[in-house]
């Protein structure tokens, strides 16, 4: 989950940088009253290491509400249980849930690997790497101990957990050992409840029987007959095999813990439909008291709304060392130097299920065609082609085929590509052998002309045989009562015959007739089935068979897409493209989704699908088009509104972000994630008032939503009207007494009021609740620090890394605290087991370098940064930080060719430009600085700040007329202080005196009253001695530069303040009336520098 946030909160459940979610150490299973903690966010893991990259941000996806309290442990009472013993029917359901979890899991790859490859193994040694969880806490993402268990991270999220993952990174395996330690627990505990684990992929809101069999969509999801519920007890008894009535006893009585696999697989068009069902069910009488829903991350993000759990995991990839351990454990060492060297493989194998592939496949794999394949995708489908023929071509006995002759690899390969193609086209992800083959695998016109000429006549036959019958009887007889027996039995045949169609036995063993003969599949299917399932190519589960994974189903699939295409339908190549997006394979996805709106241009949902894609590829005018074409199809659907809304705030075209979530909120007055999209753009836009109306909309709506009053409260905030911040906090805080964040909150509203003991009390509070609630410890450490109690910040930090001590970034904050302290080695040390606890914290490595810079060492801080770099290639701020480290140093080369590698990537990113911009203007390369800064206006003609710039840059070359023209329009769009001390400079070298000084007199007081306010920022306070410099006020200036020297300035806010002076003197003429300050300003610039050496 990637980003460039920091300190902002999210609203949408993703990977991104807004990833958190508060965990208290003193969780207890056994009673909910011990010191529980209520989180609310995000946990961020993965199967070999969950991890998260984001900093300071929530997300909105997982907000509880009333109606979503989940209690985990022995604290709830059902009056139908005895608590000392079990009924029988539960121990039924129990003992069935655990053969069927544990034959999955004996199914996964991964076990099927350690058991081929090892000599030796036991049960509980099967998986291949232990399990990492990342909570983000304060502001990283935090990893908890490398024992830590998904049930436990279930237990932490008060048993409301979403999992999200990459296809193959072990989002099933999870669930299956989340079912696991349930079943253990209830097999321990009678009163624990029974997880159930179902798969999501064939829910549809519910559909009436029409004539003949067609249906019918209803629209209303509250009513019951759309309900989760009804789905779920249906979808219970099918997979365990119980009466509904059975289950419907459970469900009102809460015993079942049902857990959800394949969000992502149901079919698209109800993907949202199904969020909502299950909200709506989350709200309802019959709402679960705990529940687990797995689905991808990228399709999960697109939802406009989002579950309402408590909390969310995220699997990321394998590290190196991981993948590395799991090589010498299942003794293929030999294979770990080729992988590790291969970047683009490693690039593929970092998630388990391909680990596993490849290290079957890898001696299959064709070099020289691996070699020269360039993307991803390619060099996926030759890993997967490879892994199927080594599968199949394997000379080991099967059991399946132990007195027939197997079939080719040929046959085999051909009848996989046709099973995963119709599961595909069915949207299925199990195939059961009665039933799920139907008319529909008829596909090319000589199997439907066979069946239909074979159906003719083996239907015929029986129709004359039984007319002839009833007619020999009605002669026979001739009564009356015979007459109507046989016109009865005549309707009934009738009747049966069409609504048993698809069913009946005749029809069945036509099918496979004509299947058969036209070789599509063998006469013994189940025996082939069982053969796939031994080759690691199907799971089985009782009767059902499903692909190892969606991916190598995918491929297959695909193989006979490309042979068959005009024979495929629209919604085939539609999966197909989401699959393909799924592994940020787009060029493949948006092919697959031309080709779908191609057969059908009024496909709304690959419209809306091919959209993102754009979107993803900063394509965004494509993305308009194809978003404005869905509303010409679909005008009244606000969720497009929507998703266009999000689209152009991504483009920085806010006013029309806002005109298409008014015209959402027409439509669906109701939904308050509308209003909430729109009060976060107010925001950005500093549009204050508007946001707060916004917001307090949705708290009219739901006063007890604190996740809002706290948003008001940063509103409030951000208005500086902190009294009436204060109250939302409190109130958010009543409602979530043990919620970390609002405490957090708190305390930063308190610093902000400076009443620190006001601050000190709240935690004090905290503390007193829970002694061993070490992250309140963290924070009066951190308040301690800014009161510059060092000694008590310490003592604070070394109590926290007692009760926790691998938690990094309580090392990472006392890393800080020795920085501030001037003991570097100590705050080195801390930052090495910060390091040692999380090798993929690049924070941790930003940290040391900036730690590194302050003792002069620029080498190492080069290495930590480039290292940072090389754990997040995406992330703006690490370039940031190299750029100004080579600054500093004045190695500008080096900082152009990263700043150069940036504009590469995201050529559209004018943040790049402004600071390429910069550094051309220190080279003194002034027209690819004019060049730049020119760009970066046109890609956002609202952006102030570029425009100003260039301005700078026409004084340098003497241009004096435009540098006025973009003066004045920075000031039109923000009337800042240095852009009126920029003009004025521009009026003194023109000799306008008057207009110089009111420029200047302007600034002095819009810095003077921020510094009034603010003392301790430098920057403005620089600006402020600079403004009294050119204005003649010396000693002033002076005597500010000094001040803030003394209060510690950092040195970039140095450097920027030398660069302010070095750019004054350059331009202001070398004249008498200007000789004082150019002496003074030299002066200090020598004393500035003297003081950054």
């Amino acid at each position: 989950m990637e980003g460039n946030c920091v300190g902002s909160r999210s609203r949408s459940t993703q990977p991104t940088d807004s990833t958190k979610f508060i965990v208290g150490n003193d969780y207890k299973v056994e009673s909910v009253d011990s010191d529980t903690t209520k989180n609310v966010g995000w946990v961020e893991a993965t199967r070999p290491n969950m991890e998260g990259n984001c900093v300071g941000s929530r997300s909105r996806s997982t907000q509880p509400t009333d109606s979503t309290k989940f209690i985990v442990g022995n604290d709830y009472k059902v009056e139908s249980v005895d608590s000392r013993v079990r009924p029988e029917a539960e121990r039924d359901l129990l003992e069935t849930v655990k053969q069927k979890v544990e034959i999955r899991l004996g199914n996964q790859l991964h076990h099927q690997v350690k058991l081929n490859l090892t000599q030796e193994t036991q049960p509980q040694q099967v998986r291949p790497w232990n399990m990492e969880a990342k909570l983000a806490i304060a502001k990283p993402s935090q990893l908890l101990p490398p024992d830590t268990t998904i049930g436990e991270v279930f237990d932490q999220c008060s048993g409301s957990l979403l999992i999200l993952g990459e296809p193959g990174a072990g989002k099933t395996t999870s669930l299956l050992d989340l079912a696991l330690e349930l079943v253990a627990k209830a097999e321990a505990n009678p009163r624990q409840r029974i997880p159930v684990v179902v798969d999501l992929s064939d829910w549809q809101p519910t559909q009436k029987p029409g004539f003949f069999g067609k249906k019918t969509d209803t629209s209303s999801l509250s009513s019951p007959e759309t309900s989760i519920p009804n789905w779920l007890k249906s979808k219970v008894r099918d997979t365990y095999g119980f009466p509904l009535q059975q289950i419907q006893q459970w469900l009102e009585e809460k015993r079942l813990v049902p857990l959800l696999d394949g969000l992502d697989e149901v079919s698209p068009e109800y993907q949202q439909k199904c969020v909502q069902a299950i909200n709506l069910w989350l709200k309802s009488e019959l709402q679960p008291r705990q529940i687990a829903v797995c689905c991808r991350r990228e399709p999960y993000e697109s939802y406009s709304e989002k579950l309402q759990l408590e909390g969310a995991v995220y699997l990321q990839d394998l590290t190196d060392e991981q993948i590395q351990r799991f090589l010498v454990e299942v003794n293929r060492s030999e294979l770990a130097e080729d992988l590790l060297a291969d970047k683009n493989l490693l690039a593929l194998i970092r998630r388990p299920l391909l680990l596993s592939m490849a290290i079957i496949a890898y001696k299959e794999l064709k070099l020289i065609e691996w070699q020269q394949a360039t993307s991803t995708g390619d060099k996926l489908n030759f890993l997967l082609d490879a892994y199927i023929r080594q599968m199949l071509t394997q000379d080991t006995p099967s059991r399946a085929y132990r007195n027939h002759k197997r079939p080719s690899y040929k046959q085999s390969r051909k009848w996989l590509e046709i099973l995963a193609l119709e599961l595909l086209q069915n949207s299925e992800t199990d195939f059961l052998v009665k039933g799920s083959i139907n008319t529909r695998w008829l596909s090319t016109s000589l199997q439907k002309r066979l069946f239909t000429v074979l159906a003719i006549a083996v239907w015929g036959i029986v129709f004359d045989i039984g007319f002839w019958a009833l007619g020999f009887l009605i002669v026979s007889s001739g009564s009356y009562f015979v007459n109507m027996l046989g016109f009865v039995l005549s309707i009934t045949l009738i009747s049966w015959v069409e609504s048993e169609w698809q069913n009946i036995y005749i029809n069945r063993l036509l099918l496979r007739l004509c299947l058969l003969g036209t070789k599509s599949i063998t006469w013994n299917y189940t025996r082939f089935l069982n053969y796939a399932t031994e080759r690691l190519l199907l799971q089985r589960t009782g009767s059902s068979y499903r692909f190892l994974h969606d991916l190598l189903r995918q491929y297959l699939a695909q193989s006979r897409i490309d042979r068959d295409s005009h024979r495929i339908s629209p919604q085939v190549f539609f999966r197909c493209g989401e699959s393909y997006a799924s592994m940020e394979q787009y060029d493949n996805a948006l092919q697959q989704f031309n080709r779908a709106i191609e057969l059908e241009p009024k496909y709304v949902e690959a419209l809306r699908e091919r959209a993102k894609i754009y979107k993803e590829m900063k394509r965004y005018e494509e993305a308009l088009q194809d978003l404005k074409r869905t509303i010409e199809l679909e005008p009244t659907n606000y969720l497009v509104f929507g998703e266009r809304a999000k689209l152009y705030k991504e483009m920085k075209r806010d006013e029309d972000a806002l005109q298409d979530l008014k015209r959402a909120l027409e439509l669906e007055p109701t939904n308050y994630w509308t209003l909430i999209e729109r009060a976060e753009i107010y925001k950005q836009m500093k549009r204050y008032e508007e946001a707060l109306q916004d917001i307090n909309r949705v708290i009219e709506r739901n006063p007890k939503d604190y996740w809002t009053l706290i948003e008001r409260a940063e509103i409030y905030k951000k208005m500086e009207r902190y009294e009436e911040a204060l109250p939302d906090i409190k109130r958010a805080l009543e409602l979530e007494p043990k919620d970390y964040w609002v405490l957090t909150d708190l305390v930063e509203l308190y610093k902000e009021m400076e009443r620190y003991e006001d601050a000190l009390q709240d935690l004090k509070y905290a503390l007193e609740l829970n002694p061993k609630n070490y992250r309140a410890l963290i924070e009066r450490a951190k308040l301690y620090k800014e009161m510059k109690c060092y000694a008590e910040a310490l003592q604070d930090l070394k109590h926290a890394l007692e009760l926790e001590p691998k938690y990094s970034w309580a090392y990472r904050d006392r890393a800080k605290l020795y920085k501030e302290m001037e003991r570097y080695e100590d705050a080195l040390q801390d930052l090495k087991h910060a390091l040692e606890l999380e090798p993929k914290y690049s924070w941790a490595y930003r940290d040391r370098a900036e730690l590194y810079k302050e003792m002069k060492c620029y080498e190492e801080a080069l290495q930590d940064l480039k290292h940072a770099l090389e754990l997040e290639p995406k992330y703006s701020w690490v370039i940031r930080e190299l750029v100004e480290l080579y600054k500093e140093i004045e190695r500008y080369e080096d900082a152009l060719l990263y700043l150069n590698r940036a504009f590469e990537r995201e050529p559209k990113n004018y943040w790049v430009l402004i600071e390429r911009a910069e550094l051309y203007k220190e080279m003194e390369r002034y027209e690819d600085a004019l060049q730049d800064f020119s760009h970066a206006f046109e890609l956002n003609p609202k952006f102030d700040w570029a425009i100003a710039q260039r301005g700078k840059i026409y004084i340098l070359m003497e241009h004096y007329e435009q540098a006025l023209q973009d003066f004045n329009r920075a000031i039109e769009l923000n009337p800042k202080d240095y852009y009126l001390y920029l003009r004025s400079l521009t009026y003194l070298i023109l000799q306008k005196t008057d207009s110089a000084k009111a420029d200047l007199n302007n600034a002095i007081k819009i810095a003077q009253n921020q510094h009034s306010q603010k003392p301790d920022d430098c920057r403005n306070t620089f600006n402020l001695a600079l403004y009294y410099l050119v204005s003649g006020n010396l000693s002033t200036a002076q005597d500010l530069y000094q001040a803030t020297l003394q209060h510690g300035a950092p040195q970039f806010q140095i450097r920027y303040a030398i660069q302010d002076l070095k750019d004054m003197l350059r331009v202001l003429p070398d004249e008498t009336r200007f000789q004082e300050i150019r002496n003074r300003g030299l002066s200090i610039s020598a004393y500035l520098y003297r003081y950054k050496r």
